[in-house]
């Protein structure tokens, strides 16, 4: 036989091998280790693990004090992006350490990591190597103008918000059609940062504050939209971070909570946080494309 008549069978075996490569490559990418605070919060954020399974993700949930817990064996990390829902963990178990973590993210690995407004001094710290500087302890976000009301709801602290980042690379061409549900802590992000984009805001009539102390005139903490609420970043050695200052936003019920928003009176028949919370995360877990700095905010609806 000639060697030309063997070049089909080549051709196919490369293809069939490089073929092959791609699909082991995107299934490494796609391991995701995520610490829980307790168990409840497997099913309570059930939907959200779901979302990020059905997009090919292997999510491996473990409680974020299990003592056999390590992100690398050896010198080789078994997991591409790690989750943090355990806002009021002060250490982890096993070999990981905050230490851990920030060479992960160094090594160019991906971090979502969900606060609160007791967020622990650990959670905090981690949030500021990335550039998020979180509220003090105590204090959460407050909207007497656009919050939840459906339900007969009447805390000011469960804001709705549409103030949501203008990005093909997060949302494609989908953005979240109704107000997101929030409850937790701000951040402050400088306005100079190259690194950090605020995928979500707080509204114009929102502000920061510790209940346990009397409010200053004029405030000292984030108004408005200078209110970070969930934060991205994306480093130079390619590691992407996402600081969301609420571990309640990607739960199930407020997934699946239908909007009255205060003020306006507007009603949605469900709110826009499966939509936001799905897409942000994975743009956080290399799912979608690259941030363009300087992307702008959707005015609220």
């Amino acid at each position: 036989m000639h060697a030309c008549s063997k070049l089909p069978l080549l051709l196919v075996l490369l293809a069939a091998a490089v073929l092959s490569s791609n699909v082991a490559t995107a299934a490494e990418n796609k391991r995701v280790l995520a610490l829980i605070g307790t168990s409840a919060v497997q099913d309570s954020h059930s939907q959200f693990f779901s979302s990020l399974q059905e997009a090919g993700f292997s999510v491996d949930i473990k409680a974020a004090k299990d003592k056999d817990l390590k992100l690398k064996d050896y010198d080789t990390f078994l997991y591409d992006s790690l989750i943090i829902f355990a806002p009021k963990a002060s250490k982890f178990g096993g070999d990981i350490s905050s230490e851990a973590i920030l060479d992960f993210v160094d090594s160019g690995k991906n971090l979502l990591l969900a606060a609160s407004s007791d967020a622990s001094d650990a959670i905090r710290s981690l949030a500021l190597e990335c550039g998020v500087e979180l509220d003090d302890k105590g204090t959460a976000v407050y909207d007497h103008f656009s919050y939840q009301t459906a339900g007969g709801a009447t805390d000011p602290t469960l804001i709705a918000t549409a103030a949501v980042v203008e990005s093909q690379a997060i949302f494609g061409g989908s953005p979240p059609q109704a107000p997101v549900l929030f409850k937790g802590v701000a951040a402050t992000v400088p306005s100079s940062s190259e690194l950090v984009t605020v995928a979500l805001s707080a509204e114009a009539t929102a502000y920061s504050h510790d209940p346990r102390k009397a409010m200053p005139e004029p405030p000292s903490l984030p108004v408005g939209a200078t209110a970070a609420i969930v934060s991205l970043v994306q480093a130079r050695n390619n590691a992407r971070v996402m600081v969301a200052g609420s571990l309640d936003m990607f739960s199930n019920e407020l997934f699946d909570a239908a909007v009255t928003v205060a003020a306006s009176g507007a009603e949605f028949a469900k709110s826009g946080n499966k939509d936001f919370a799905t897409a942000v995360a994975l743009w956080t877990l290399g799912d979608r494309g690259v941030l363009q700095v300087g992307c702008s905010l959707v005015a609220g609806r």
